[in-house]
């Protein structure tokens, strides 16, 4: 899905998360965009990082130095 192909409208509308027919959830489109986006990534590199700790890799510097970086 491109996000380019919908407009302001549409991203304002609410969405709604729903188990059983229950709403657990609900927000604005691109308020849920948005968290879903930024929420993953970092957990995606947060768990890659954890995975490269315990095989004793060194783990990039994503956000700036990290703690394997020399002189840290």
């Amino acid at each position: 899905m491109s996000l380019r192909r919908h407009d302001r409208q549409h991203l304002i509308k609410p969405w709604m998360f729903v188990v059983s027919g229950h709403v657990v959830r609900e927000m604005r489109r691109h308020l849920m965009i948005r968290g879903a986006v930024f929420g993953q990534s970092g957990a995606s590199s947060g768990a890659v990082d954890g995975v490269l700790q315990l095989n004793e890799a060194t783990v990039p510097a994503i956000y700036g130095r990290s703690a394997d970086a020399k002189g840290f």
